[in-house]
């Protein structure tokens, strides 16, 4: 078989010649298609649109996985939607929906019922356009009304299994119990701690320790300074002892402390005034003068009397020895208080760091209880808002637009399948036509006889005009 190359002019003569034959296979070609159409069933799609908002779904842990406060996730917004679709796609969805709408075939045999369950799964599809909020879903169906229903139950199955895996089950009551445990047992510590506080005559350690350390220190400076006092006060005494004898009477008597005493002072001051008055009469008057002797005579009296009354030397040296021996005995007295009193609250303060290891415990055990009851009240509050929000079916995605009723099928596409028939149908004659052309008896193309050529003229698909007037002639 030799290849022979055709021109556009032997194309031409070739679909003129069949023409017949292309016009029957197009024409039976579109009488089968239009029987296929007009036998296949209709198919008409409900759309529904979810939108997908930021919820308690996605910003922090579950309750009864976090252990403090809420934690909250870098997870991407298109996670959340890759997440929502893939639940929505999820075979447990397709399976609840199905148990709907098959109570017809309960009995059917499993092999049935996974056709059935793959072929409701084909029918749906889910979508999300790039950097949006919005899962488009559709469903198709025989008729308008069953894609509709078929659709919102779809959705209806997603949002009760998004809210039930999205939130945890029995956590109120969990939460509810821990936290009446909690409450009692920070209610028992907190008597503990009272009693600690109560037998250790403590309103509050802190304050206890701050007043004990003040006291010391005030104790301390206290001591210092009357030993040091002390220490003085024997000196002086041991020096007054040994120097106080060789020192004039009138010094001494101005070392004598106490009170003054009036009735000397009172009779110093008129022994002063006679004897200015017995200086002024014995200039003017003589000794024998009744003036003169009756000043003197009450001199002399006064003189005893103030004498008799006057403090000896070694009386009041005894007297200044005395009150110095007193104060040295007040200070050494005043300084074994203090030093007691000062081993006394030495005494607190260790009994203080003894009782400090104990009230520590019993405030750590308190603050620790109470951390713990706090958490998981918030914890509770939490299960308790996500139960109210399951059994209102409140959650994070909301249906933006319902499943829609379109009485126009998507499916067959008629008019459009009919074009494409016709324009397949005509390239297939076509095609046809030229193959029959292509495997006819080949030609011999050297010969010269008048024979050869009749032969090439008649295998041609349209005789040449050349061999048509030869013919005639």
């Amino acid at each position: 078989m030799s290849s022979r190359n055709w021109t556009l002019r032997e194309i031409t003569d070739v679909f003129c010649s069949h023409w017949k034959m292309i016009s029957i296979l197009v024409v039976l070609s579109m009488i089968g298609l239009a029987a296929v159409l007009f036998q296949f069933p209709d198919t008409y799609e409900s759309e529904a649109k979810l939108f997908v908002r930021l919820g308690r779904e996605n910003v922090g842990l579950d309750s009864t996985a976090s252990t403090g406060q809420t934690v909250s996730l870098n997870a991407s917004r298109e996670a959340d939607i890759n997440s929502l679709i893939e639940h929505l796609e999820s075979r447990s969805i397709i399976e609840k929906v199905f148990e709907k709408f098959s109570r017809d075939m309960t009995f059917a045999t499993p092999r049935e019922r996974e056709i059935a369950i793959s072929n409701l799964a084909k029918k749906v599809t889910i979508s999300s356009p790039r950097s949006s909020y919005v899962i488009r879903v559709s469903c198709k169906g025989e008729t308008p009304e069953l894609a509709q229903r078929t659709l919102d139950a779809i959705l209806a199955t997603f949002r009760d299994e998004h809210m039930r895996v999205t939130r945890s089950s029995g956590s109120f009551d969990f939460f509810d119990t821990q936290t009446q445990s909690l409450q009692q047992q920070l209610e028992k510590a907190n008597l503990e701690l009272r009693d600690l506080k109560s037998n250790y005559k403590l309103a509050s350690y802190e304050g206890r320790r701050r007043g004990l350390e003040e006291e010391l220190a005030r104790v301390d400076r206290d001591v210092a300074e009357s030993r040091t006092n002390l220490a003085s006060s024997e000196a002086k005494m041991l020096a007054l002892r040994d120097n106080l004898s060789q020192l004039p009477q009138s010094l001494v008597r101005q070392m004598v402390g106490g009170q003054p005493n009036d009735g000397l002072a009172a009779m110093r001051e008129q022994l002063f005034q006679l004897e200015a008055k017995e200086k002024d009469l014995l200039a003017r008057k003589t000794n024998d003068h009744p003036e003169v002797a009756a000043v003197h005579h009450q001199l002399e009296t006064l003189r005893s009397v103030f004498d008799d009354e006057t403090p000896t030397h070694s009386s009041m040296q005894s007297a200044i020895i005395a009150v110095e021996e007193a104060e040295v005995k007040a200070l050494r007295a005043r300084l074994d208080s203090l030093v007691q009193y000062q081993t006394e609250l030495h005494e607190d303060l260790l009994a203080l760091n003894d009782q400090e290891v104990v009230l520590a415990q019993g405030e750590r055990r308190v603050n620790q209880l109470e951390s713990e009851y706090l958490a998981n009240l918030q914890r509770r509050e939490q299960a308790r808002i996500d139960e109210a929000m399951q059994l209102e079916k409140i959650s994070n995605v909301s249906v933006m637009q319902a499943p829609t009723f379109v009485a126009i099928p998507v499916a067959p596409k008629k008019k459009l399948a009919m074009v494409a028939g016709f324009m397949l149908a005509l390239m297939a004659s076509c095609g046809l036509a030229l193959l029959i052309e292509y495997f006819r008896e080949p030609v011999i193309q050297h010969d010269p006889s008048p024979a050869a050529e009749w032969r090439r003229e008649s295998y041609s698909p349209v005789p040449k005009p050349e061999y048509l007037a030869r013919q005639k002639g």
